[in-house]
């Protein structure tokens, strides 16, 4: 009893630690995406073998180089996928998820909370669908293609035929769509803004990714922050990927004049410099005084003075005086001397 509930143990630790098989995985995925359309009133998606091909061939890629994108390095796109694996028109979207630890379940909820898959698995404008898993270099990768087989968008010339059994092959292509309203001079085309349109609903609608909206929103001259309007129209790049920017106006060039034409300019008006203004003297025109003529009297001569004898100096003194005065200044100069003494 022991040995039959260790050996049922083990094979239930073998069958939890072995991964699930691409066809559980499809399984798996198809009902889910089923169910969520026909909780909504959807169609159900039909499995295409086609587009199942081109999802296998993206997962392995991913799985194998690490890369999660839609576009690989040689520039082809889930639309050049598709018509390689021999789906009739580049009408188609793609959904892609890859972990280390990645499980169908973990990439179901990564696209439902994630509005720009969610626009995929619930879209009203393809029927068909394609689900691929592949694991290598211990990394899980799940991708999604979804198509419309009787989509009309512009494409590169391919081959209908369908070597995987397609049903699709057989389907005539119908008229575009109503809100694609044209193509312009390069190509894109005029997708028409319908109500609930989004930038990334639009995007995976034409088969572009989340990467993609920069782009598409450069095309069209806008940003994050603009709001789409009904009814206008919003430009998508041609089908075949390549996105051709606008190239910048020309430079206008100044149309030269003719060889035999002279260009004369206008004669500059010259003002005359300002006159200097010179005072002048007003003239008098009264009539001069005349002058006065004065006589002068001859001066009266009076008559000589009597000259006065001249005082005598100190210098024309006596020599005896002169001898005196100074014997008694002398004797004035040692009398004082010696009553100081005295004293």
């Amino acid at each position: 009893m022991k040995r039959i509930l260790h050996v049922a143990i083990l094979c239930i630790l073998l069958s939890v630690a072995n991964p699930i098989s691409a066809q559980d995985v499809v399984s798996d995925l198809l009902g889910r995406i089923n169910s969520l359309r026909t909780s909504l009133g959807l169609p159900p998606y039909q499995l295409n073998s086609a587009l199942s091909a081109a999802a296998r061939n993206q997962a392995q890629w991913m799985a194998e180089t690490g890369s999660i994108d839609h576009y690989r390095s040689d520039g082809t796109g889930p639309r050049d996928r598709a018509l390689a694996a021999g789906y009739p028109t580049n009408w188609v979207g793609e959904n892609i998820y890859m972990g280390s630890d990645a499980t169908p379940n973990s990439a179901w909820q990564f696209w439902l909370n994630s509005p720009i898959h969610y626009a995929g698995l619930t879209s009203t404008y393809y029927s068909d669908i394609g689900i691929g898993s592949y694991a290598a270099n211990g990394r899980y990768a799940f991708v999604l293609v979804f198509g419309n087989p009787s989509g009309s968008l512009p494409a590169r010339s391919s081959s209908n035929s369908n070597s995987n059994g397609s049903n699709a092959q057989s389907q005539p292509t119908a008229p575009p769509p109503s809100f694609v309203v044209g193509i312009d001079e390069r190509g894109n085309i005029q997708h028409q803004i319908q109500p609930g349109d989004t930038v990334g609903y639009i995007a995976i609608l034409y088969g572009y990714g989340w990467d993609d909206i920069p782009m598409l929103l450069a095309l069209n001259g806008m940003t994050e922050d603009d709001l789409l309007e009904i009814g206008e129209i919003f430009l998508i790049p041609p089908a075949d990927g390549t996105y051709t920017p606008t190239p910048e106006p020309p430079t206008a060039t100044p149309t030269p004049l003719p060889p035999t034409a002279t260009f004369t300019p206008t004669p500059t008006m010259t003002l005359p410099p300002p006159s200097t203004f010179v005072a002048v003297e007003p003239v008098s025109t009264a009539t001069p005084t005349p002058a006065i003529r004065v006589s002068i009297l001859p001066t009266a001569t009076l008559p000589p003075q009597e000259e006065l004898p001249p005082t005598p100096s100190a210098a024309g003194l006596p020599p005896l005086l002169v001898i005196v005065i100074m014997v008694q200044v002398g004797v004035l100069v040692v009398a004082t001397v010696e009553y100081l003494r005295r004293r």
